[in-house]
């Protein structure tokens, strides 16, 4: 009996790295993807910015933190990307198509964007949409939306 309990305290120590990253494993399986198409690109110039926020508190201010952001090279009507390793939870978009390159989302005298802009649930009308607007859940399996850049 000794025998078998100093040979299994020899393996359990070996054992321990495999068994942290089938658990690793396991825990990103429930990770989602969710991929942003964004459609109605009308300057095929200069690069679309497509920003992910994961609270309320984020997205409604204007210096909020993003969760990730990402970027994509205009130059086609339509663009696809993908933000993965996402949590079970509520999230929103916000992108904006910098058509001249100059890193900003260039409004005219008045304030009125003079850019191509967009949200998730295709809210802003008539400004920026609260988070709870354009929010979306994402689950333990991937999500497609659509974006309108307006």
């Amino acid at each position: 009996m000794k025998k078998i309990m100093k040979r299994h305290h020899k393996i359990l120590p070996a054992l321990l790295p495999a068994l942290m990253g089938l658990m690793a494993t396991a825990q990103g399986a429930s990770a989602a993807e969710v991929i942003v198409n964004v459609t109605n690109i009308n300057q095929h110039q200069g690069t679309v910015y497509v920003v992910l926020f994961d609270s309320a508190n984020a997205f409604d201010k204007k210096k909020g933190k993003a969760l990730t952001q990402s970027k994509i090279k205009a130059s086609k009507d339509s663009h696809s990307l993908v933000f993965s390793e996402l949590k079970p939870g509520s999230y929103a978009v916000k992108l904006f198509h910098d058509e001249n390159n100059n890193g900003k989302f260039d409004k005219n005298f008045f304030g009125i964007p003079s850019e191509g802009y967009g949200f998730s649930n295709n809210g802003g009308a008539f400004g920026a949409p609260d988070f709870k607007d354009a929010s979306f859940v994402v689950t333990d399996s991937n999500r497609e939306i659509s974006i309108k850049l307006r």
